[in-house]
Order: C-alpha cells, then sequence, then structure tokens
C-alpha cells in the first residue's frame, strides 16, 4: 500500500493510505485526503491507480501543483520519494509498513469542545471517589510502565509496547503518542495504536487536546464532536496527558473513546493513573534521548580518534614516500642506477605500507561476507611466509615452519586467514631483533576439534600495560610505524570463522600469539559436499604488504 506523509504544512505530521483500487481527491472539501491550508483548493488534484502504480493529476486549481518542484500540466506518474506541493502543503509519497495508521490532525471549533477534568501540577479539587480500576490493578499497571521504561527496547518499540499498555488500562478506541523533538516542540515522531485492528481509518489528532495538554502540562479529559468518516457530529471522550519530565515536554499521549456516553466517561482516578503513566514515559524517553546523545558523541569522539590515528600514520608512510621518490628523482637526473637502487626499495616499502594500512582500515571498518571452503592451513602458511620474504630478509629474521601430522582439512576463508597471518608474522618480524627466528608452529587437538598455530617471536615481550589493552583499536607496540588495527581486524576475522586469537604469553624469551579456528562448521549439514569455490572479484589481483598495526 502507498501513503502520502505531510511533511510540510498546517496538517504537518499526518498521514493518509492509498487504497490500491480508489482514486483519491486532495483538497479541502474531500473525506479522503482532507487538507485544512487555506491555499489548497476545495478540490485541488486527484490520484488515480494505475496498475501498482499512481498517477497524479491537478484539478485546475488556483495556485496549482508541483511534484518536485516542477509544475504539472498533465497526468504525472508517481515515484516512492516524490513531494507533492499543493499550496504551502507538501506530500511525500512513499510506502509505510502494513500496519501503519493514518493520522491527521483536526482543528475543531472552540464550542464543540467541553473540559471535563484536569490533573496537573496546579490540583484542582478532587472529586468524590468514582468507580474505577482497584488499587491491585493500579499498581499492576504501574510496575509494568516502570519495567518498560528500564528495558533495553529501542525507542520506538518501546513507544509501541506504551501505547499498547495504555489501550490495556484504559477502554480507550486508538492510542496517538506525539514525540517532540529535543529542545523544541516540533513533532519529531507520531505513532497510533488501534483497539480494533481491522478498522484502517484515519485517526484524528485533536489540536486542542494537545494545547491544552501542553500549556501548562496537565492531563484532561475533552468532550468534543468528532469530525472525520461517517462518525462526523458524533460527540466522544478524548484524554490527553503530558510526557513531562520536570520542566521538559518530551510529548503528549491522547486516547480516544468511540463514544461519549455516561457510562464509558473516564473518572478522575483514570485521569490520576494516565498522568502517573504518562511521566514515567516521559523519563524513559528523556533516557533514551540522553543514551542516544552518550551514543553519538562517543561516535564522534572515536571518529576524531580514528582521523588522527589514521592522519599521523599516513603522514609517516608520506615522509618515507617522499625521501625515497627524492633519491630516485635524483638518481634519474645524474642516470646513477646505483643511487637509483638505495631510493626504490624505500618508496616499495612505503608502498607496502599505505597498502596494508588500506586493507586493515577496510576490515576494521566492514565485513565482506565469508567465503568458506575446506581445505588444509599448511599451504596458506607458506603462502604468508613466501609474502613477507622481502620483510624477513630485509630485517635479517629467519622464519621456521614446524607442521605437525595429520592436521586435517578445515573450512576457512582463505584470503582472511592468509590477512591474519600476515599481521602475526610481520609483527613477530618486527619485535624480533636481527639475525633472530621467528617460530610458527602448526598443530591439531582432537578432542577439542580445533586447530592450532602459534607464531613464537624472539623479542623482548609486550609491556603489561600495554598487553591488557592488545586488541582495542589504535594501541600499538610500534610507535609511529603502525596505526593499532591490525590485530583488532585479526581477532575478528578469527571470531567470525568460530575461533580465537589470543596472547598466550609474553616476556624475555618472547611472545607466543596463538590462533585456533575450529576443523567442523556449525553450518554445515553431515551429507554436505565440499567442492571448491568460484574465483570472485575479491580474489583478483589481491596483493598483501606487510600491514601496520
Amino acid at each position: 500500500m502507498r501513503f502520502l506523509h505531510v511533511i510540510e504544512g498546517p496538517d504537518e505530521g499526518a498521514t493518509y493510505a492509498l487504497p490500491d483500487h480508489e482514486p483519491q481527491l486532495i483538497g479541502r472539501s474531500t473525506e479522503a485526503l482532507p487538507i485544512t491550508d487555506h491555499e489548497v483548493s476545495r478540490r485541488h488534484a486527484e490520484l488515480t491507480p494505475d496498475g501498482g502504480t499512481w498517477l497524479l493529476r491537478d484539478l485546475d486549481s488556483k495556485n496549482g501543483t508541483l511534484v518536485n518542484g516542477n509544475r504539472i500540466e498533465s497526468r504525472t506518474r508517481l515515484e516512492r520519494g516524490d513531494r507533492i506541493a499543493c499550496g504551502s502543503t507538501v506530500l511525500l509519497f512513499d510506502e509505510s509498513p502494513a500496519d501503519a495508521i493514518p493520522i491527521r490532525a483536526t482543528e475543531p471549533e472552540a464550542a464543540r469542545l467541553e473540559v471535563i477534568r484536569r490533573k496537573g501540577p496546579l490540583e484542582t479539587p478532587a472529586a468524590e471517589q468514582e468507580p474505577g480500576l482497584n488499587g491491585r490493578d493500579r499498581l499492576a499497571l504501574l510496575m509494568r510502565a516502570t519495567e518498560l521504561a528500564v528495558s533495553n527496547l529501542e525507542m520506538n518499540q518501546y513507544l509501541e509496547a506504551f501505547m499498547d499498555l495504555l489501550l490495556d488500562a484504559f477502554a480507550a478506541e486508538h492510542a496517538v503518542l506525539m514525540i517532540f523533538s529535543s529542545g523544541g516542540s516540533d513533532a519529531s515522531t507520531i505513532m497510533a495504536r488501534r483497539r480494533d485492528d481491522s478498522n484502517l481509518g484515519p485517526i484524528g489528532l485533536n489540536r486542542a487536546l494537545i494545547r491544552l495538554v501542553q500549556e501548562p502540562p496537565f492531563s484532561t479529559l475533552l468532550a468534543t464532536e468528532h469530525q472525520l468518516g461517517e462518525d462526523a457530529g458524533e460527540t466522544r471522550w478524548l484524554m490527553g496527558s503530558p510526557l513531562n519530565t520536570g520542566d521538559r515536554l518530551c510529548g503528549v499521549a491522547c486516547l480516544s473513546y468511540s463514544t461519549a456516553s455516561p457510562e464509558s466517561m473516564p473518572c478522575q482516578e483514570d485521569i490520576e493513573l494516565l498522568h502517573a503513566l504518562t511521566a514515567q514515559a516521559g523519563l524513559a524517553t528523556e533516557r533514551g534521548e540522553l543514551m542516544q546523545e552518550l551514543l553519538t558523541r562517543g561516535r564522534l569522539a572515536a571518529m576524531g580518534e580514528t582521523v588522527a590515528a589514521i592522519s599521523h600514520g599516513i603522514k609517516n608512510i608520506l615522509q618515507g614516500l617522499r625521501g625515497g621518490a627524492d633519491a630516485v628523482q635524483l638518481a634519474l637526473e645524474r642516470k646513477d642506477l646505483e643511487l637509483a637502487d638505495r631510493g626504490w626499495p624505500i618508496v616499495a616499502r612505503n608502498l607496502e605500507r599505505i597498502q596494508a594500512l588500506t586493507m586493515n582500515m577496510l576490515g576494521f571498518a566492514r565485513q565482506r561476507a565469508l567465503e568458506r571452503e575446506r581445505m588444509p592451513v599448511e599451504p596458506v602458511i607458506l603462502e604468508a611466509m613466501e609474502m613477507l620474504e622481502a620483510l624477513t630478509s630485509r630485517s635479517q629474521i629467519d622464519i621456521k615452519f614446524e607442521p605437525e601430522d595429520g592436521v586435517p582439512p578445515i573450512p576457512i576463508d582463505t584470503a582472511s586467514i592468509l590477512q591474519i597471518l600476515i599481521n602475526l608474522i610481520s609483527n613477530a618480524a618486527d619485535s624480533s631483533p636481527k639475525q633472530s627466528t621467528v617460530t610458527l608452529l602448526l598443530g591439531y587437538d582432537s578432542g577439542s576439534s580445533r586447530v592450532r598455530i602459534d607464531v613464537l617471536d624472539a623479542g623482548s615481550g609486550i609491556d603489561p600495560t600495554v598487553r591488557e589493552r592488545l586488541f582495542e583499536p589504535f594501541v600499538t607496540t610500534k610507535g609511529q610505524r603502525g596505526t593499532g588495527l591490525g590485530l583488532v581486524v585479526s581477532r575478528r576475522i578469527a571470531e567470525r570463522h568460530g575461533g580465537t586469537l589470543e596472547c598466550i604469553s609474553t616476556g624475555p624469551n618472547g611472545t607466543l600469539m596463538r590462533l585456533e579456528l575450529p576443523a567442523d562448521d556449525p553450518t554445515e549439514e553431515p551429507d554436505d559436499t565440499h567442492g571448491p569455490r568460484g574465483i570472485s572479484e575479491s580474489d583478483l589481483d589481491l596483493e598483501f604488504g606487510a600491514p601496520e598495526h
């Protein structure tokens, strides 16, 4: 089903459903899409369904009809997201969830309103005790409201559950919540709930009730004349209450009753209960906004830290590139191959660093889908050693690989595991002194059905304060040469495989990092067959350099 949402104009916040097989008129005197904007003609424009799409035409209106800023002269096919302007009213043509309820604002004449009871900071004299919910039921409702208010529900989920609670507590036909934007009185969210889900007609949101509830914040019971649909002219009860927290009004809750019979009229206790429930909803709404603000600030702080760390790393790489490029340029000018031989390795080394930084940033920022293939791990380890041969040769580091017999093939994403191994081996090489040995051990624990890869360097160990935060972003032992992302990305990849990456030990005899991966894939069925996967775009022209972390 398609919907029109009023995003600008006197009826801002209203939503109208467009039935799939019925033409609809926009105007001030139409029942389907009534607009209170005086710049809109009585019969302004027509919407016509056409095989799953909608066509719009202007009905010779005084001010014309615009779609996305362009005045239409003939039938125009609407696309999702189009903005329809009629007078000072702008409607958004869009889809909504199947259970969305159209809401439209109503502005009844003052003579049609009668304030029956109020409850607020300036208490009205209490009426004599009237029949209503008993004390146990009221307490149960307050307990439910409290549990909802302190729950971990998303804000929209909380508001929907709170409206269900209101409909359970009071014999109203429907409930509407209007949530105001932080620091203002403009509605940021309008939600509705019906007792009867089969009724798809629009819900009227009485503006006079909203104003009475807001200034000052009082819970109010009104008798008013209904103005929508077949029930127009019928008197009914309306009850509204503020979502108030101290000096701030977070929103308004409105309840509508089907008739204004004396038997259905809410009593003073009902108003007091509604006042207490919406006070809790106000606290919950403010709490949700504060949590969202804290999350936003945290993300901004993390973004700033990321930019600072990455900028620092890139600056160092660019300095190296500049030095190498200057040496190569001077060698070309002098036609000095010996000087070029000294300058080019500097350029190549820094190109590897910036490539590795980019790979780790991509791994940190997003997760691509794993493409697992059951295969031996040993060839992947040998490939990582081969790719890092230039780095280990420059550092005069020897790599010793000691695999056990009987290690079975396991389900892995080859490119991802290769990235982990490159990170671990390059870290070990950077931590080891010249003319030392980095040892790789490959084993299998049949009891836990896990393959184990140990990487042991010959360094002096990791400082205890750094070890505690080793797998946090931007924590590095390389100083200006690292960005602190390699181990973070590596652990994330291991965990996505169902494995672990840990620092087992560290000290003056070196640091032992252990990668464990499951030999069995829990997503596989016993009868699955294992064939080679196809080549993806990520397999083409992909090279790994020595990663920065």
